[in-house]
């Protein structure tokens, strides 16, 4: 048995309300065991045997989009991943003056993301590489109108990532070490 965190991007958003609830008994009717729902912004642990995680990304997406109504773009990792990518933050995540970040990408969207880097002003914020992830530090109040984060609402970045802020993703990592 496998555990993985599906981060669902766009829930909650806009006007869409998905109850964790009812994203919950989604995930069970799909035949994941184990479920659990963390927070309202669209972050599920689950267990399954299935190992191929673009088959279980396409499995939860249609099942998503057949109950809400809504264009799902989700991203599956297993529980190594996960830790593995908060390990590699590169940031001193406990300075408080900045929000940490991590924007999961689909893959093959790192490198343009990271040709930004020389337009990005840093006394407000940095990027750095992962894998299929850009670690984003940003000065607290400016991740909503910083150069960064209009970038990402481009039209070839928008719909291709979802960002976790690092607290968010090491709870996550501790529930899925939990269960």
């Amino acid at each position: 048995m496998n555990t993985y965190v599906a981060l669902l991007r766009g829930i909650n958003v806009g006007g869409r309300i998905v109850k964790m609830a009812d994203l919950k008994d989604c995930f069970e009717s799909s035949n994941y065991l184990g479920v659990t729902t963390v927070l309202q912004s669209g972050n599920v642990i689950f267990s399954s045997t299935e190992e191929d995680l673009e088959l279980i990304r396409k499995k939860l997406e249609s099942a998503v989009i057949a109950r809400f109504d809504y264009p799902a773009k989700i991203f599956v990792l297993k529980q190594g991943t996960l830790h593995l990518l908060i390990s590699k933050y590169p940031f001193d995540d406990s300075n408080e003056t900045y929000q940490h970040y991590i924007i999961f990408l689909r893959p093959g969207l790192v490198e343009s993301l990271l040709s930004y880097q020389d337009k990005l002003d840093p006394s407000i914020e940095s990027i750095a590489g992962g894998s299929d992830v850009v670690y984003w530090k940003v000065q607290k109040g400016m991740s909503l109108k910083s150069t960064f984060s209009l970038l990402l609402t481009k039209a070839q970045f928008k719909d291709f990532n979802t960002i976790r802020n690092i607290n968010t993703a090491k709870r996550l990592m501790t529930l899925m070490s939990a269960q």
